[in-house]
């Protein structure tokens, strides 16, 4: 057992304190105390589920797919991907310019099939010029999920530009099952299929990965 060793530290004007550690041999992303991203371990994952589960028997891609991540964070959702499905096209937007660059030179984020947007979000999404075939919303100021994540308007234009089989992931933090039960009901006012997971009983602050079919 190591200790935790701080490798990074400052202030964001966006996400206020953010801190790189490293402890086991496993680099950490931190906002305002809450883990953002963490790096991959020598299978490809994180031993976090709620990353992890991104890449469950229900995600298809090939070479020719497409994949837009929202929230890149350090980027470890574009890693896990990679890993499993190879060099496909991934999207990865970002609001804040000093976790872009923490993500490239602590979490080593630089593969060739990864394209990065310093943007806002639901900008971005507005403005897209690609159909995706898998979208992964995992937006989050500190603790709280980002409020474009309760906006209908942000949905709809989600729908428009995924493909024709394209499938939507959104993280999501719950602390109850009503929590959890109001947000599903909320994503199926705009999808057809809506499933979720989680890896625990106790659904007081949690996560839960939902996806999303057209």
């Amino acid at each position: 057992m190591f200790w935790e060793k701080t490798l990074f530290e400052a202030v964001s004007p966006i996400n206020g304190k953010i801190k790189v550690s490293e402890k086991n041999g496993q680099r950490k992303l931190t906002v305002d105390g809450y883990t953002q991203s963490v790096s991959l371990n020598r299978d490809g994952l994180t031993g976090k589920h709620y990353w992890d589960i991104f890449t469950d028997g229900s995600i298809r891609l090939d070479q020719d797919s497409r994949v837009l991540v929202l929230g890149l964070g350090g980027g470890t959702i574009p890693k896990i991907l990679t890993r499993k499905f190879g060099l496909v096209i991934i999207d990865g937007v970002e609001v804040d310019p000093l976790i872009v660059e923490i993500a490239k030179n602590y979490f080593g984020l630089n593969e060739p099939n990864i394209n990065i947007f310093t943007e806002d979000a639901a900008r971005f999404v507005k403005n897209a010029k690609y159909k995706y075939d898998l979208i992964c919303v995992d937006i989050y100021n500190g603790g709280e999920m980002a409020s474009i994540c309760s906006d209908n308007s942000f949905f709809e234009d989600c729908k428009k530009i995924m493909s024709e089989k394209g499938v939507l992931g959104v993280n999501k933090i719950i602390d109850s099952s009503y929590d959890l039960k109001n947000y599903l009901d909320f994503l199926r006012g705009f999808f057809k299929s809506v499933q979720y997971f989680v890896n625990t009983k106790n659904l007081n602050h949690t996560n839960a990965i939902i996806y999303c079919r057209s």
